[in-house]
């Protein structure tokens, strides 16, 4: 599915923030930033897996395709839930998200679990050990298997809260030097508050990746992770959204954004 434009400006969408849900940390953006991938403890509320999970059946193509081929996915879906619903079990976590998306093959669709940990907990980065494990254990075909330690920065009520979720869409980035604390304010202040009043959103959250880069050959992606649950992939080419990306600050932000990855997954559960 073709994502909006960078550049295309639309009317400004006024955002308010009042309802939003800032997460305080003691730790400033610029020692985020440079520490985070080798951080050997990290303040997390989430962890996040990835990986390449095979299927049976003919995946979709692309995330356009999504809804017309649901149903030959729905025992996929289902077999992926339930070993993510084990393997957080296993850990006392809870079970927030799972969602997938197309992957390099048909048949290899790659695979996102959001646990949530009871508490914000100071988590070494050993202690992903175990849990790597038993997803092994769980999933001995799942491929590419990669763990990170996410911190909960902002969340923010959508407009349709309360709503199903059918797709989660995330968009991860490093900020340039020098530029991420101006990014995080726009995050935070206007551009993810402004994308939750949009019609269609349900959800909008915004962590940092304590394991960002490259370890040991798996990439676990960029630093920033800013994800929203929708109730359709059409959200993201309506008027609204449109207007909340088109915004002055946005022009001035976004080229600044680098390693950039937009992903529209399907909800599994």
């Amino acid at each position: 599915m073709p994502l909006p434009s960078d550049t295309r400006a639309e009317p400004r969408l006024q955002a308010n923030s009042a309802t939003a849900t800032a997460i305080t940390t003691t730790t400033t953006v610029a020692s985020i930033t440079s520490a985070a991938s080798t951080a050997s403890v990290a303040p997390t509320d989430y962890v996040l897996l990835k990986c390449h999970w095979p299927v049976s059946v003919d995946f979709p193509a692309s995330a356009a395709s999504f809804a017309s081929t649901a149903s030959i996915t729905t025992v996929a879906a289902a077999e992926l839930a339930d070993a993510a619903q084990q393997w957080c079990t296993i850990q006392s976590w809870h079970l927030y998200r799972v969602a997938w998306a197309p992957g390099a093959s048909p048949n290899l669709p790659t695979a996102w679990i959001y646990a949530r940990l009871p508490s914000r907990t100071q988590l070494q980065a050993g202690a992903l050990t175990m849990p790597a494990q038993a997803w092994r254990h769980i999933c001995p075909a799942a491929q590419d298997t990669t763990l990170s330690r996410l911190e909960r920065v902002l969340d923010q009520p959508g407009c349709s809260q309360g709503e199903p979720a059918v797709f989660h869409y995330a968009v991860e980035t490093d900020p340039e030097t020098g530029w991420a604390d101006e990014i995080f304010r726009w995050y935070d202040t206007e551009h993810m508050p402004g994308l939750a009043q949009v019609p269609g959103c349900i959800h909008a959250r915004r962590l940092l990746n304590h394991d960002h880069g490259v370890h040991q050959g798996l990439d676990h992606g960029p630093l920033s992770l800013a994800c929203y649950d929708l109730r359709t992939q059409e959200t993201l080419g309506s008027p609204a959204w449109l207007a909340v990306r088109g915004t002055a600050w946005s022009s001035i932000t976004r080229p600044h954004f680098s390693n950039t990855r937009r992903t529209m997954l399907q909800v599994a559960g």
